[in-house]
């Protein structure tokens, strides 16, 4: 009796131990591979926190392509525009032309303007461009005319490129 009972145990650990290995999944993953896993996480959550993000694929000039745009609510009435670079556009490019905006929205005739001088900010996934603006009581932008000029010699370059995205909205859905 001793005996039987003594192997059921047995045999109940050995099922229950094989039970626990069932769920645990077994990787022989490199380390690059586990960091590169790590790295498109972190990357999901930054473009998770923008609000509207979008891939636009479009590009000021040759040199200067953006990859995507959001928008990121950093207090109630300060957004910030962020446009993803692509990995080859150069800092010199970025650093050498200034951007206008004019955001257009139903409630008011004039649009929002603004212009920066952009710096490349390294996010975990790449770089991008943030520049903050206040927004007073608004939800939505029809339009945001995104434009670039010499940053040094503005009056002679007058506008270079110009980039629009439609239909933006301040809140998460």
């Amino acid at each position: 009796m001793k005996k039987v009972l003594s192997i059921v145990l047995i045999l109940m650990l050995f099922i229950s131990c094989k039970n626990d290995n069932k769920g645990k999944k077994t990787t022989n993953k490199e380390p690059k591979e586990i960091e590169k896993e790590k790295q498109e996480e972190r990357t999901k959550t930054f473009m998770n926190d923008l609000i509207d993000y979008r891939e636009i694929d479009r590009k000021f000039n040759q040199e200067y392509t953006l990859k995507s745009f959001g928008m990121n609510r950093i207090n109630d009435s300060v957004y910030a525009y962020v446009f993803k670079l692509s990995d080859d556009t150069p800092k010199t490019t970025v650093e050498s032309l200034s951007i206008g905006v004019k955001a257009y929205t139903d409630e008011s005739e004039k649009p929002i303007t603004s212009s920066y001088s952009p710096e490349i900010k390294t996010k975990d996934d790449g770089n991008y461009i943030i520049m903050p603006r206040n927004f007073q009581r608004i939800k939505y932008l029809d339009s945001i005319e995104f434009y670039t000029y010499a940053r040094n010699n503005w009056k002679e370059s007058g506008r270079i490129s110009t980039i629009k995205v439609r239909d933006v909205l301040l809140e998460k859905e």
